[in-house]
């Protein structure tokens, strides 16, 4: 336990050491006022005992003094009353220190969940292509969330617990020193106990839960997210088996879960009727005939009692954190594995006021010998690619799947970076440095189009936000897409939605939304990465027409399997095994290229004289 929070505390604790130490002290006085509560209860006792003491003892005579030496069962009522007062006020303070507590776990949630989200923003483009997203999802969503309240603030409970409970027991160590070392034995042999029977299953059981949660969450997509393919398919009784099984042995192990976190609860008052018993025997054979046993025995009733809800709160934050740990441990992994330590909290970057400048092509754009392999494979994905592509130029990249088409689309976008070769804008290396102005000058065009659950509009001005678009802007990306016509018939026109992933749209419709979203930024460069590849034959043509129209003022370049998109490209390149092997325009590489008079074969296009090749 303690080599987790130690970890943790290293890992994200940074900004919050002193929080905690604050919320620490607040606990020191909440069992300090805890312990004055028990205190008082002494001299009333002692004083229902004896109410001649007003006068013997001298706390109990200065009092009675003070108060006019009024009849004795006024300073019995004055006790009560500032027995009462004191766990008035510590009610007060718990509350304050429970709100304190809430108000530095929900901001240090905040924090690392940000930090998190900016570590993914910065991670490796490699990074994002070999996981999962839903895993950084639900990290986010719920890992950080469940750590935190799970085990983290059980921890800061359990601690405020022992403090109180090292108050009481250092008072019954004061008064019955004896009795107090019989009682705290038995609660440390409880805790061992529990720890060696209970927690090793609750640890168990909790890593079984991170196994069949995933199960679950898998059957949940595959027959909810996969909605059509499981009805057309037919597949509803095997997804609803699949789902059930899974939940099944989740419930289950959630059941057996929560038992052994109860177990040591149910267990107390047998624990603490015991010590009772223990410690009556002791202090009746133990006491001397000038102390009274009513008071030393309603002392320790008093102290016991006020001991169940500390013991019980105890041991419900010790299992509760036994039953997150495994969590713990996931979200610590996973933040070493992004460089959560590594983000820079001070960079300009977060700012979201950095204006940055296009680097807009003049002369060309260069890329010299470039090799790069992904890491775990054997053979480069670009081989010594060396392409000039001059400034205005509609260039067109063909291949088969797995020739380093989408490579080539990743370094020119900057997400892979450059071991080998160069990458170079007229005279300026694209380099870390340079990578933001590059971006800003492209247009991207996807083949799988992201479409986010917001209105049409807001799509098109990606991450814009909704009081800064520029209509005018978005009205003429959604002209020059061929979707102006389709939103102008909508109810809402631009402000009608555009449904999760896009759903209110058809294929093709959604394919134009994004690249409706490419002409937004009005970029100098256009990369399209089977962006026709959705659209119907019509479609595509008329947006074929729109991209030739900005041949000269964009430099366009394209990677299209349906090579009718590329007929008009000012040059085509052959990409195969991770190199250029020709190059050239359409009818040059027709007459002398067998490569690609085959592939031509296969798209079925036709010449310039209207006859199928």
């Amino acid at each position: 336990m303690f080599g987790i929070l130690r970890k943790f505390l290293s890992l994200f604790g940074e900004g919050f050491y002193k929080s905690i130490f604050i919320v620490f002290l607040a606990d020191v006085l909440n069992g300090a006022l805890e312990l004055m509560g028990v205190l008082l209860i002494f001299p009333l006792m002692t004083l229902v005992d004896d109410p001649g003491a007003t006068r013997t003892r001298p706390a109990l005579s200065w009092l009675y003094r003070l108060m006019g030496e009024p009849d004795p069962r006024y300073v019995v009522l004055a006790v009560s009353l500032a027995i009462a007062g004191v766990y008035l006020f510590r009610s007060f303070v718990q509350v304050g220190v429970l709100n304190m507590e809430n108000h530095v776990l929900s901001r240090w949630k905040n924090v690392i969940c940000c930090r998190l989200f900016k570590a993914y923003m910065v991670a490796p483009y490699t990074f994002h292509v070999q996981r999962n997203s839903s895993v950084s999802i639900d990290t986010l969503s719920y890992v950080v969330v469940t750590a935190i309240n799970n085990y983290i603030f059980r921890a800061i409970l359990f601690f405020s617990n022992i403090v109180v409970a090292v108050f009481l027991l250092g008072f019954l160590f004061f008064t019955h020193p004896v009795v107090s070392v019989v009682v705290g034995g038995l609660f440390y042999t409880f805790f061992k106990l529990q720890k060696r029977f209970i927690n090793k299953r609750v640890a168990g059981y909790s890593h079984e839960m991170v196994v069949q949660s995933q199960k679950n969450m898998s059957a949940l997509q595959q027959g909810i997210a996969a909605y059509r393919e499981t009805k057309i398919n037919l597949k509803e009784a095997y997804f609803t088996r699949m789902f059930s099984e899974a939940n099944r042995q989740v419930m289950e192990i959630d059941g057996r879960i929560m038992f052994y976190n109860m177990l040591p609860v149910a267990g107390t008052e047998l624990i603490l009727i015991s010590i009772m018993i223990v410690a009556f025997n002791m202090i009746m054979f133990s006491s001397t005939p000038h102390q009274s046993v009513a008071v030393s025995l309603a002392g320790l009733v008093m102290t016991v009692f006020r001991m169940v809800p500390v013991i019980n709160r105890s041991l419900t934050s010790l299992s509760a954190m036994n039953a997150t740990a495994e969590l713990v441990n996931t979200l610590m992994s996973e933040a070493e594995t992004v460089g959560y330590a590594a983000v820079d909290e001070n960079d300009a970057l977060w700012s979201g006021e950095q204006r940055v400048s296009p680097l807009v092509i003049e002369r060309q754009l260069a890329l010299r010998d470039l090799t790069f392999s992904y890491p775990g494979s054997d053979a480069p994905s670009l081989d010594h690619v060396s392409l000039t592509i001059p400034q205005g130029e509609f260039l067109g990249v063909i291949g088969a799947s797995g020739a380093g088409k989408s490579t080539l689309i990743g370094v020119l976008l900057g997400f892979l970076p450059v071991p080998e070769g160069s990458f170079v804008v007229d005279d300026r290396s694209i380099d870390h440095d340079a990578i933001r102005s590059w971006r800003q000058a492209i247009g991207f065009v996807d083949q799988q189009a992201f479409i986010f659950d917001g209105s049409i509009r807001e799509n098109v001005a990606f991450g814009v936000p909704v009081g800064e678009i520029d209509d005018a802007q978005v009205t003429r990306a959604l002209q020059l897409a061929e979707l102006w016509d389709f939103v102008c018939g909508l109810e809402a026109g631009a402000g009608s939605p555009a449904g999760e992933n896009g759903k209110l749209l058809s294929g093709g419709q959604r394919q134009r939304l994004v690249l409706a979203r490419a002409l937004y930024k009005n970029p100098s460069i256009l990369i399209l990465d089977e962006a026709t590849s959705a659209l119907d034959v019509e479609t595509e043509y008329r947006i074929s027409e729109t991209i030739r129209a900005l041949k000269g003022r964009v430099t366009i370049i394209a990677i299209a399997h349906r090579l009718s998109t590329l007929r008009t490209c000012d040059r085509l390149v052959v990409m195969e095994q991770g190199r250029i092997v020709e190059s050239g325009d359409f009818d040059t590489l027709m007459r002398t290229s067998d490569r690609f008079q085959a592939v031509v074969q296969m798209s079925n296009i036709t010449t310039e004289s209207g006859s199928a090749v």
